[in-house]
């Protein structure tokens, strides 16, 4: 980069900060070396802050609804569950308590975050009137989990947390029994009586 007074003796802005972004140049004028300066320090602290997490401020900018639909629209389609993965996003961006989730900016995210959307949701009903089970709620735990760790690892959201990460539910076990297990003591289902 360069910064260099212009030989056109009628240009109004004579100070002129010159430099390349990869095979294209770019010039800008201005009205006195300080400015240009500025403009050139300005340049070389982004191409040295290039990489690097992103700040606080980027951050309060996302929102968790923003970082849901990208999820929905680029990751989803190309999973085997993509029908049902789909169906959860839009009922959490679509409903409460998941709409006060996607509110939040993702700067400020904690677990309280993370609990105050399991605990909403362990209160609402399902769509059919009966409690939602801890096995829902485990369902939906996991896909929040996974969508901040791909923000965070293919997105470059490095600094990102992750409120969902670890937390452990009661009740959110799989059933412990099958149907066609025999029974205690008897070599096979039919044989006892």
């Amino acid at each position: 980069m360069a910064v260099y007074k212009s030989k056109d003796p009628h240009r109004e802005l004579s100070w002129c900060a010159d430099w390349y972004e990869g095979p294209r140049r770019r010039k800008r004028y201005f009205a006195t070396r300080d400015e240009a300066e500025n403009c050139e320090s300005a340049h070389k602290t982004s191409i040295r802050n290039r990489g690097l997490p992103l700040t606080t401020r980027a951050l309060e900018q996302l929102t968790v609804g923003k970082l849901l639909e990208r999820y929905r629209d680029e990751v989803t389609p190309s999973k085997a569950g993509a029908v049902y993965e789909k169906y959860r996003l839009n009922f959490i961006l679509n409903n409460e308590p998941g709409q006060t989730l996607c509110a939040r900016s993702c700067a400020f995210l904690d677990r309280s975050a993370a609990w105050d959307y399991i605990n909403a949701r362990k209160k609402q009903p399902s769509l059919r009137g009966t409690p939602v089970t801890m096995r829902t709620v485990s369902r939906e735990r996991n896909l929040l989990q996974n969508v901040f760790e791909v923000a965070r690892e293919q997105w470059g959201f490095s600094n990102l947390t992750n409120p969902f990460r670890g937390l452990k539910l009661k009740g959110s076990t799989t059933r412990s029994g099958s149907s066609n297990a025999a029974p205690t003591g008897c070599a096979t289902k039919n044989t006892c009586g």
